[in-house]
């Protein structure tokens, strides 16, 4: 079954000899097949798109791809963490709208969705600034990064708010300390209940593969930084005592069948306490809280 989209693309790609390019944050193993079966092998095939443990937790993206394209030869892979475009070009003519590389996407799934693709020009200013933003910000994919993805659990409904960007993370763990290692090697089986909500943890936070310990730091202090009692803290710059009573009614709003408010809590403190040591501390004389370090320096 071929479908619209499917077709404009095939159509774009069928008499080009150089290259092709095929831009889509999401890009499934079987509809990537489907687009490229009928591409010369003479024909370079170029493909950037993104890959975040969110996404192949939600089973949106196939970190697999990296091995179709190195059975069919000249080729490149590149990824774009914050890439949303949906572009695919041969020579100067190019398709752009909202259709990622998957069967829905393509429009060749009995229950497709409703998509548009556009042609257009790489003359197109807004073509051109695209094309010069993915050139400065691509990373080549590697093998190493696919099979650190390809550890991580997939097709979990429960993975599926990540993708929102409404979506708040939260962290539910209380052994952030061990979080980078899990990140870097993730448990295949006979994995612990505490490894299991780590794990939970990392994928929610949509990372990218292969990240040093900074970068991996540096992206964790970003997500904690958007919770709102987080921005509390960390945007008064005088001693501020917080404490469970002041903001249980945060905390409420996010409790599921496992966990508990005070068990967030106690969560987010750790997570605070360790990413944020620089900035706040951890305070257990009456009840825990979280303070500026500031004046106890």
């Amino acid at each position: 079954m071929k479908g619209i989209q499917g077709n404009q693309i095939r159509n774009l790609f069928l008499d080009e000899k150089d290259e092709v390019l095929i831009i889509a944050p999401f890009i499934k193993v079987g509809a990537l097949k489907l687009l490229i079966a009928d591409i010369p092998e003479d024909t370079k095939v170029r493909c950037v798109t993104r890959w975040l443990t969110g996404d192949v937790a939600a089973g949106v993206s196939d970190p697999e791809i990296i091995y179709i394209l190195e059975e069919r030869g000249n080729y490149s892979l590149e990824l774009v963490n914050n890439l949303h475009a949906k572009l695919y070009v041969a020579g100067s003519k190019c398709l752009v709208g909202s259709s990622n590389i998957s069967k829905h996407g393509l429009g060749e799934a009995s229950d497709s969705n409703i998509e548009l693709l556009v042609e257009t020009e790489t003359l197109n200013p807004h073509v051109s600034l695209l094309l010069d933003e993915i050139e400065q910000n691509k990373l080549s994919a590697t093998f190493e990064m696919a099979e650190q993805l390809l550890q991580i659990p997939k097709n979990s409904a429960v993975f599926l708010e990540v993708l929102s960007e409404e979506h708040i993370w939260i962290p539910h763990s209380r052994r952030p300390q061990f979080s980078y290692k899990l990140y870097c090697n993730p448990p295949v089986e006979n994995i612990s209940r505490s490894d299991k909500i780590l794990l939970q943890d990392i994928i929610e936070a949509n990372l990218p593969p292969s990240l040093s310990v900074n970068q991996f730091n540096n992206k964790i202090r970003s997500l904690l930084g958007k919770i709102p009692v987080a921005k509390i803290i960390l945007d008064d710059p005088k001693d501020t005592i917080i404490t469970f009573s002041d903001v249980h009614e945060h905390f409420d709003k996010l409790v599921d069948s496992e966990f508990s408010s005070k068990d967030l809590w106690l969560s987010f403190v750790n997570w605070m306490s360790y990413f944020f040591s620089d900035e706040v501390v951890e305070d257990e004389k009456v009840e825990i809280v979280l303070r500026r370090a500031s004046l106890l320096i």
